[in-house]
Parts: C-alpha cells; structure tokens; sequence
C-alpha cells in the first residue's frame, strides 16, 4: 500500500501491538487510549494478537488503523493479513507479527521459560515478502526493541496489555514513529508505570532511507 495517497510529512504513526484485554474487561484502558489520542497520530500499526475486534474499532476512532493477525487471533484468523507491506516517501515498511512457523513459535515459546529472547531473532527468519523492507515492525515477544544497522530498523513496541507482571518486561508499551521529513524520522518507545515515560528514543540515519547511499 501506497501511503503517500492519503499521508504527508510531517506524519506520525503510532505503533502498538499484543493487545490481549484480559476477559474481564471489554477495552484498552480509558488512560492508554487518551495518550494515544494526545498524539494525534495520523495512522496506527497493530502489530497482532488483537484477540477482541472491539479494540480496533476504538481504535480506528482515533486514526485508520492497519493490522495483522497474530498466533491468538485464530477466531479472526480471515479477517487480518498476515503481513502488510506500505510505502511511504520511497521507504519499504513491513508488518507482521513475528512468530514464524510452527517449529519457529514452538522454539520460542520453550526459551522464553527459561530466559529473554534475544531480540534479533528476527533477523534469521524474515518474512519472504519483507526481506526488502528498510523497517521491519513485529511484535509476539511483548519485549519493546528498537534497533538499526546500515540497512534497515526493527521495531518491537513491546504490548500494550500485560498478561503476566512477572515477564521479562512488566510494563505496557507502544511506539511511535514520527516521519518529520523525507529523510528524517524518530522513533520512540513509551513504557508505562503510575504514568507513561520514554523507554527510547533514537533519530535513524539519513542514509538508511536514501536509495542512492544504499
């Protein structure tokens, strides 16, 4: 998808994702939903695991929201792609949400009972379709990541949601991409406690969004 269409810099997308609203309430938390909103983001990338269809419409009452399924979003399973691929000011995005295959996800799931994933697992099973991407967006650790090379950024924004307080990370989490310029953005990643802080924040080398220095 082409979001030169419908977006223009300056551009702000929030990211977020592993949304998992526990059964005993029906939506995002009426505080994480206004400092979505403060932000006035002009898209939002959901990264998967939505589980409660509820939470995009909400969600999409902010700013259009895109999203992909996730490994427990199976009641909703032909409802959301498995990736989706933008454009924007000549940058491949990729999103997905980063599970992989069975043996991918099974493996996973065994080493995280025993210690951290290391982030850039990632790296070394890469969706087909997002192997030209110069950033790559996933989310299923619920560990936030931010992290660049020469080439490309991966971006977890970690989930917004916490399940289980005893996690590695224990905080609800969500990015934000701000798009200043052609060749100029920041991402930032917001972790919250009693209140919301800056977990990251980094602006990306030029270089990675100049087909020309590539």
């Amino acid at each position: 998808m082409d979001l030169n269409t419908t977006c223009k810099c300056p551009m702000t997308v929030v990211v977020l994702g592993d949304t998992h609203i526990p059964s005993d309430m029906d939506r995002i938390p009426d505080d994480t939903i206004d400092r979505i909103r403060d932000l006035t983001p002009s898209i939002i990338f959901h990264t998967g695991d939505i589980e409660k269809p509820n939470v995009i419409q909400e969600l999409n009452l902010i700013a259009p929201v895109f999203a992909v399924r996730g490994n427990r979003d199976v009641l909703y399973w032909n409802h959301y792609p498995a990736i989706c691929n933008f454009t924007f000011q000549g940058v491949k995005i990729s999103l997905f949400h980063g599970q992989g295959d069975f043996w991918h996800y099974l493996r996973l799931k065994i080493i995280s009972i025993f210690r951290t994933i290391n982030p850039l697992y990632l790296l070394d099973q890469i969706p087909e379709e997002a192997k030209d991407a110069q950033i790559l967006i996933h989310g299923h650790t619920h560990f936030p990541f931010l992290w660049n090379d020469d080439q490309r950024v991966l971006l977890n924004p970690g989930s917004l949601f916490i399940e289980n307080p005893d996690k590695h990370f224990p905080e609800p989490s969500f990015a934000v991409i701000r798009w200043f310029e052609p060749q100029r953005i920041s991402i930032e990643i917001f972790y919250k406690t009693t209140e919301w802080h800056s977990y990251c924040n980094k602006e990306l080398d030029r270089k990675i969004f100049c087909s020309e220095e590539r």
